[in-house]
């Protein structure tokens, strides 16, 4: 029999997008089977329905300036929407899985630390392979994905240790280079990252190890502040594959500085040069013009 249970506790950005597409699928499907409904009231109830999400709440965002903008069918706009993120995860994946792995395999034989599982992550090594002598992948206890990037990269052929989050410190000191995603980044420069991350930042920022930070338009927030940012639920795990369950917190946040370079579908950039507002408004701009066809 199955165990039943909590969904896994943690979402990267990427996951996050698909979560979020999946409520704009939702969200067609609804306004398909309705007339004369509102498009932003309909946004806001799936919303207050979804766990923390910065890239939702863009998206939010951007079907509401669709409903004050009217005119056309919604159930249309909400679709060509759905069609224009789906083609932007795409290419932002595809465009940070490039970026990334050229870094890697410039440096030669690097050895890389990474917290937990992430795809892009996971795809980023894949493809930089000839230029890792090795991965050390901490656990991110209590859910312990760094297990599932660690047998997939064995399954790769990719020399990876698995390594307690207690040592950190010690990762970090064997490591050339860290790798991590931003799930959020905030208007007041902090970034949010997944719980367990923080000290491997903190660790590499005393060392000078370069972290390589991987993210999405879609989660520079001009509306999150690093003061009003949602922990998450204190989500339920499982401990030890029996039904004894342990509260986590979800997420941290960080100075966003921490981060050597930020990769994103538009570019690899220093993160003093973010400008988190500017870009956050041309997200919801291109999602906009292509769906109403003009710019804005």
């Amino acid at each position: 029999m199955a165990k039943s249970g909590p969904p896994p506790p943690y979402k990267d950005v990427f996951d996050m997008y698909r979560e979020a597409l999946h409520n704009l699928r939702r969200l067609v499907a609804l306004l398909r089977t309705r007339s004369a409904v509102d498009l932003g009231l309909l946004a806001s109830r799936i919303d207050r329905g979804t766990s923390f999400n910065p890239v939702w709440a863009n998206i939010v965002a951007v079907l509401s300036e669709l409903a004050d903008i009217g005119e056309g069918d919604t159930a249309t706009r909400a679709s060509k929407l759905y069609a224009y993120l789906a083609r932007l995860l795409d290419y932002s994946l595809n465009y940070i899985v490039d970026a990334c792995s050229s870094r890697l395999r410039s440096r030669r034989r690097a050895h890389v630390a990474v917290m937990g599982y992430s795809e892009a992550i996971a795809r980023c090594i894949a493809s930089a392979k000839r230029g890792i002598a090795r991965v050390n992948v901490l656990e991110a206890r209590p859910d312990g994905d760094g297990m599932v990037l660690f047998r997939e990269l064995g399954s790769r052929g990719i020399g990876s240790v698995l390594v307690p989050d207690y040592a950190v410190q010690q990762v970090v000191e064997e490591s050339d280079a860290v790798i991590v995603t931003l799930d959020a980044v905030t208007y007041d420069g902090a970034s949010i990252v997944r719980m367990g991350v923080k000290p491997l930042l903190l660790a590499a920022a005393e060392r000078s190890v370069d972290v390589i930070a991987l993210t999405h338009s879609a989660a520079f927030s001009a509306a999150l502040s690093s003061e009003d940012y949602i922990p998450g639920a204190s989500v339920k795990v499982y401990m030890n594959d029996i039904k004894d369950y342990v509260s986590r917190a979800l997420y941290d946040k960080v100075p966003l500085d921490l981060a050597s370079i930020v990769i994103y579908e538009k570019g690899v950039k220093d993160p003093s040069t973010l400008d988190v507002e500017e870009e956050s408004l041309e997200f919801m701009q291109a999602a906009i013009q292509n769906v109403v066809g003009e710019e804005l």
